[in-house]
């Protein structure tokens, strides 16, 4: 099917709907992710579960509540990269490495080299975004297998995240009742440099034209 019908572009759209609002969460989350440390760490977790924002929160969080919303918001868009990897690779490369400078490509390249030699590993380790897509267009992973790799993967690196932020417990309530102190300066901060990020990526083209355009 042509990705210029109005068929494929609904169904790219279909695809992008979940990926584009995680992003907007996480970029929420980012910004406000002081605010947010300090008063509601889980719902830092829900909205912008990075790593350093997991340990940071783990301390805080009950057990079963950070690791069923980490896994869970780790997970939600995995299905869709994977199929946007399997059904539109190609074209969602190109878009992407149009839209990245010479270390950007350097970096989609070596991510390509090591899904290539080691698709079970990085879908348990690294499943992020540019790994699903990966793995979807190099085709040697049914949908069934990632999908158990990476929930068990998944599973896994959260609950080292929340032993990790555990054995540094002391360390991070320090720093989150310092954060507390200062925490409408270091919001104001977090959510301008978030709008300058925007603003660059917007300026190079990163952001302002859909992938739906790319042939």
């Amino acid at each position: 099917m042509s990705a210029t019908t109005p068929a494929s572009r609904a169904r790219l759209a279909f695809l992008l709907v979940v990926p584009f609002a995680t992003m907007i969460a996480g970029l929420v989350g980012t910004a406000l992710a002081p605010k947010l440390l300090v008063d509601q760490p889980a719902l830092l977790v829900a909205l912008d579960p990075r790593p350093t924002h997991l340990i940071l929160a783990a301390p805080t969080v009950p057990w079963a509540l950070f690791v069923g919303i980490g896994t869970l918001r780790w997970l939600v868009a995995d299905p869709f990269f994977f199929l946007i990897g399997a059904e539109r690779g190609p074209a969602a490369m190109a878009w992407l490495e149009s839209r990245s400078g010479k270390l950007g490509r350097g970096m989609i390249e070596v991510m390509r080299r090591m899904v290539d030699r080691a698709a079970l590993p990085m879908a348990f380790f690294a499943a992020g975004p540019l790994v699903c897509v990966l793995i979807g267009m190099n085709g040697k992973m049914s949908a069934r297998r990632f999908a158990v790799v990476n929930v068990i993967g998944t599973i896994t690196t959260m609950v080292l995240l929340r032993l990790f932020g555990m054995q540094l417990a002391g360390p991070i309530q320090w720093l989150t009742a310092w954060i507390g102190s200062h925490v409408v300066e270091l919001t104001l901060a977090t959510c301008v440099i978030v709008a300058i990020s925007l603003l660059v990526r917007w300026r190079r083209g990163v952001v302002g034209r859909s992938p739906l355009t790319v042939d």
